[in-house]
């Protein structure tokens, strides 16, 4: 090894990497109200074992941490962090996908600023309706402004619903619960409305959870047109009830009350800050001094170094890359200012699970005979700490230029580097994530669904790079 330290603080730092190496899937639930079945949880269980996780099960009797809005919730925990799973609880392949990804990266929970949106605000949780009213069918007045109508039918939605609220900004966080209205006029030739409507989880954008296609409101004159506003808000927010309640879909939830006591994950024998606390007490054993690191080759059966997959609520399409070739080096031992560095990927590498699909990407979207790789070259780098520290983070972007089917665009990549040492090896360990417009820049399309959601792809990578003596 190129640092001077002891074999003793080498291997007993390995130790600790390998004790801290499981993961927790810890589903929080209702004592009074489970919603979610046994064998539900059964099926949880099995999941986790094919994981090589531990689940936790815990109720919400002495209390729960601010993160749990409503019930069951669902998270991911290992020694770099928590993720809230967002989707269906018995969706078993979409949780495999979110264990997967949050064991190399966990995203982080970004805000989200809508407007004009209807807010229900109860206890803990905010529940968020989306409101697309399509242009009216059939025999339209001359006066008729669609703009003007659209933002009518909002206002009166609301002013009609016991729990939803008009809200003109409101901030979105992944614990946000979301429904989707889709709301379609017609105006027949006596001039009178008809109102049908559709209305969307948060998790599904193509089957709708509530369809109602026989017209609300039948005989409502267009000039008094509030009165079909108003009985078909009181039907929409009914329906949005049922389902909560008592949805077959796993759509069902229940409300955290604010006299539900908030407690620390510490207290539930789960917290991390005191596995970063043994981190930092580690900082002082000095790391390698070499300046050229390559990306470390990994077993057939290891984790993949990254994981993608479309946006939510398209994320069930998701693949992996299983080999990556690269490498970086640094113009100063200790600093990563100034880096040098590549890393390539083969199209053949690539898998999305399933042979006949594996078949179709690489050969029909991806053309991997014409382009059987692409890469990334690095340009810029901007860390917020830059000097090399073992078990000290170093959080930044790096900019550059991505390489597809001979098409290049420039690309910045959120990264952390961790130098650490692994069973006595000098390792400095990246994740990253990034999104990649499919479409827009590669005319690849996605499958069916909205935009930008079938566009863009999401990428979250975790790898090692090793010394390269």
């Amino acid at each position: 090894m190129s640092a001077n330290i002891s074999l003793t603080q080498v291997k007993e730092s390995g130790k600790k990497e390998a004790l801290k190496s499981s993961g927790k899937l810890i589903l929080f639930k209702s004592d009074s109200n489970s919603i979610i079945l046994d064998e539900e949880i059964d099926a949880l269980q099995k999941l986790a074992a094919n994981q090589q996780i531990s689940l936790i099960v815990k109720d919400d009797n002495n209390g729960l941490p601010k993160e749990v809005k409503t019930l069951p919730s669902i998270f991911f925990q290992n020694e770099n962090g928590r993720s809230f799973y967002v989707g269906r609880y018995n969706n078993i392949p979409r949780l495999r996908n979110f264990i997967r990804t949050s064991k190399l990266v966990h995203p982080k929970d970004s805000l989200k600023n809508l407007n004009n949106v209807l807010v229900w605000k109860e206890g803990r949780a905010d529940i968020i309706a989306h409101v697309k009213i399509t242009k009216p069918q059939g025999k339209i007045p001359n006066s008729f402004d669609l703009n003007s109508f659209r933002n009518e039918v909002v206002n009166f939605l609301s002013k009609a619903m016991s729990k939803f609220d008009l809200v003109s900004q409101h901030q979105a966080s992944k614990t946000s619960k979301q429904f989707y209205l889709n709301i379609y006029p017609y105006l027949d030739d006596d001039n009178l409305i008809y109102l049908t409507y559709e209305v969307f989880s948060q998790h599904n954008c193509i089957e709708p959870i509530i369809q109602q296609f026989d017209p609300i409101v039948k005989a409502v004159d267009y000039k008094v047109r509030l009165i079909a506003f108003a009985q078909i808000a009181k039907e929409i927010e009914n329906d949005i009830q049922i389902v909560i309640n008592s949805s077959s879909s796993a759509e069902a939830f229940s409300i955290v009350k604010n006299p539900i006591s908030v407690i620390d994950w510490k207290d539930l024998n789960l917290n991390i800050e005191s596995l970063n606390k043994e981190k930092e007490v580690r900082s002082n054993i000095p790391f390698s001094k070499s300046k050229k690191w390559i990306i470390q080759k990994t077993d057939e059966n290891d984790e993949p170094f990254a994981i993608f997959s479309f946006l939510a609520p398209l994320d069930n399409y998701s693949g992996e890359i299983k080999v990556m070739n690269g490498s970086i080096e640094l113009q100063n031992e200790k600093n990563l200012n100034n880096l040098q560095g590549s890393f390539k990927v083969n199209v053949a590498d690539i898998t999305m699970g399933a042979e006949d699909l594996d078949f179709q990407i690489k050969n029909k979207m991806l053309n991997q005979i014409l382009f059987p790789e692409a890469s990334f070259v690095f340009e810029e780098f901007h860390f917020e700490n830059a000097v090399l520290k073992t078990n000290v983070q170093n959080e930044g972007k790096v900019e550059g230029i991505f390489e597809m089917q001979g098409v290049e665009i420039p690309l910045a990549v959120e990264t952390i580097f961790l130098p650490k040492y692994i069973n006595g090896q000098a390792v400095i360990n990246a994740t990253c994530t990034f999104q990649l417009p499919l479409f827009e820049h590669f005319k690849i399309k996605g499958p069916d669904g909205p935009s930008p959601a079938k566009d863009l792809l999401q990428f979250y990578m975790n790898f090692n790079l090793i010394e390269n003596i």
